[in-house]
């Protein structure tokens, strides 16, 4: 198994450390504990990010768009 570490999940995310402390506080991120740093498997961190994936739609592509036709 490959874990991560919360310094480098908040450096691929470009998130501030305190952010990703937050979410593995609230369990949104599952974790391990290794002494007094926590450790994230890689498939639970590519689960969390695929999870809030944002997928334009149609739409939001014309929408967004005309906004930069501006």
């Amino acid at each position: 198994m490959d874990y991560l570490t919360a310094s480098e999940i908040s450096t691929r995310l470009r998130v501030d450390i305190t952010t990703v402390r937050r979410w593995l506080a609230a369990g949104d991120l599952p974790s391990i504990r290794v002494g007094r740093q926590y450790r994230v498997e890689h498939s639970a961190y590519d689960r969390f990010v695929a999870e809030r994936e944002v997928i334009k739609t149609d739409k939001q592509s014309k929408a967004s768009g005309a906004a930069l036709a501006r």
